[in-house]
This record gives structure tokens, C-alpha cells and sequence, in this order.
């Protein structure tokens, strides 16, 4: 699942889907483009003005997807950390130093600490692959 805010119809992401997309969006979005979105994906609201994670998630896992994938920025990604429906990390660290403004890879109203621990850690050339998956209060350390 990808945040973004303008989605183009005739895009290859619809054209050459394999299976018929869901959008997932607010009821505030003007019905012209929900129209125009209608044509080409299957679209769903999960909430008034502001994606409820925990409502996509539902949404998801009623259509039979309980293995959800999803791509977005720090906002969105941390409005899923702070419901707490994130399970797993995927981190890619490259050998790569840049400077910036940026912050975390996560970004939410409130702090919040989600313990992870590492399931895997693949090599590929100067880059390390890692996956996290959510350390629930019943694994010991």
C-alpha cells in the first residue's frame, strides 16, 4: 500500500494490474475523482478525512489479504506504528552518507516504541537487507 495523494487513472499501476486494484481513501474525497477512480479499482473508505490504519487493516484482511505490504512515508507509517497494526520491518541500509533535514522513517502525533526483533539478514553487494518482525511482551529476551 503506497500513499499517494494523486493518483493518475490511465497509470500502468491500473492498466497492467494483474488483479483489479483497491484504493483505499477518506469519504472526503470529491466524488468526481472517486468516479474516475471507480473505472479502473475497487474503491474503499477507511474513515471521514484521515486513513484509520486499523480500519484498512480490517478492509484487508476481509478480502482475504492478511500478508499486507506497505510503502509510504514517515506520516503514514507512523499513523500505522501508532495503532499498532505494524508486524513486520523491512530496512534496506546502504553504504550511502547523506546529509539533510529529514527525520525518522517514522513520523506520528505521539512517541511510540514498538520492540522488534531481527528475523533475517540478507547481503546483497555493500547493502544489508533486514527484517524485523514485532516482539510481542511474551518473548523473553
Amino acid at each position: 500500500m503506497e500513499e499517494v495523494r494523486d493518483l493518475r487513472v490511465p497509470s500502468p499501476m491500473f492498466k497492467d494490474a494483474p488483479l483489479r486494484p483497491i484504493v483505499v481513501t477518506v469519504a472526503s474525497v470529491p466524488a468526481q475523482r472517486r468516479a474516475a477512480l471507480a473505472h479502473v479499482a475497487t474503491v474503499v473508505d477507511a474513515g471521514a478525512d484521515e486513513v484509520d490504519p486499523r480500519r484498512v487493516r480490517r478492509i484487508l484482511e476481509d478480502q482475504g489479504m492478511t500478508r499486507i505490504h506497505s510503502e509510504g512515508g514517515p506520516h503514514l507509517f507512523g499513523s500505522f506504528l501508532d495503532a499498532g497494526v505494524v508486524d513486520e520491518l523491512c530496512l534496506t541500509l546502504a553504504p550511502t552518507l547523506e546529509s539533510g533535514d529529514s527525520g525518522r522513517i517514522a513520523y506520528g502525533a505521539r512517541t511510540v516504541a514498538q520492540r522488534m526483533r531481527l528475523a533475517s539478514v540478507l547481503r546483497a553487494g555493500d547493502e544489508l537487507l533486514l527484517r524485523y518482525i514485532r516482539k510481542d511482551p511474551v518473548d523473553a529476551d
